[in-house]
């Protein structure tokens, strides 16, 4: 975990993990935007580790779980708090948010809360629904995430297929580099429902990375479109010409980008 204070005005940021990956992924965003002035801290999820072996695999519900806990924190402490997640952790970011925005928060009598959700390029679909079905037919067959030899019920990275895809705006050394340091994630997390739409309850910026060749732009397209429907309005929407992962390829603009979606929404 990284966690670090600054000015109490600002909201505090709770940045959610993508699948597999470990806050190593996310402590230089972190550091950028306490730079930027925000309290801010990244948790590792608990669907995946680093060593199968004998693991019980977990899934989104213990995700969320785990997440809420960590934001509610903030919130009794009368915090204003953005949720960024990224990826598989869009999922975990809808689920985590459940009671937890400000304005329900205040109708219980309680200070603090969920001001804004920040989704980086993620997976978002309906209520009870999973990652997979969601994905299904809108996205190719993920092949480069195989089931791990020393317990099947994880997945972990083929390298030489992952590189490419999810770090498409690095070059390939550097792509395998961070492959290299992606954890085992459990398959259950995948066909767990999701439990909540807590879209509905929070102002949305969605930023959509338009070089992104794991979840491509017409699928984020298409969650944008589910969300405001669901919604019946529209979101914020703001394009990056990253790939997948920019909390590594393109950081201090990522930060930049979530510090620039809180204040002009303040």
């Amino acid at each position: 975990m990284v966690q670090g204070t600054s000015k109490p005005s600002k909201p505090a940021i709770v940045v959610i993990p993508g699948g597999a990956c470990p806050v190593v992924f996310y402590n230089d965003l972190v550091s950028s935007l306490i730079k930027h002035g925000h309290e801010a801290e990244t948790h590792n999820l608990r669907s995946y580790t680093d060593d199968p072996k004998g693991t019980e695999p977990l899934g989104l519900a213990d995700d969320a779980a785990y997440l809420h806990e960590k934001i509610e924190a903030l919130a009794d402490q009368g915090k204003d708090v953005v949720v960024v997640g990224h990826s598989y952790g869009g999922l975990v970011t809808t689920d985590a948010a459940h009671g937890l925005s400000k304005t329900e928060r205040a109708r219980a009598g309680k200070r603090g809360g969920i001001v804004r959700i920040i989704y980086l390029t993620c997976i978002v679909g309906a209520v009870g629904s999973s990652s997979a079905e969601t994905c299904a037919g809108r996205l190719p067959e993920f092949s480069f995430m195989v089931p791990a030899d020393e317990n099947p019920n994880f997945l972990q990275q083929a390298p030489e297929k992952s590189a490419p895809i999810a770090f498409s705006d690095l070059p390939l050394e550097q792509g395998q580099l961070w492959v290299s340091k992606m954890w085992y994630h459990s398959v259950r997390s995948f066909t767990d429902k999701i439990q909540h739409a807590s879209y509905l309850q929070n102002p949305v910026t969605w930023i959509l990375c338009t070089k992104d060749e794991l979840l491509t732009p017409s699928f984020q397209r298409g969650c944008i479109e589910f969300i405001e429907q669901e919604k019946g309005e529209k979101i914020d929407v703001v394009e990056l010409e990253v790939g997948h992962c920019p909390n590594v390829s393109a950081t201090e603009l990522t930060a930049k980008t979530i510090v620039e979606a809180v204040e002009r929404n303040a």
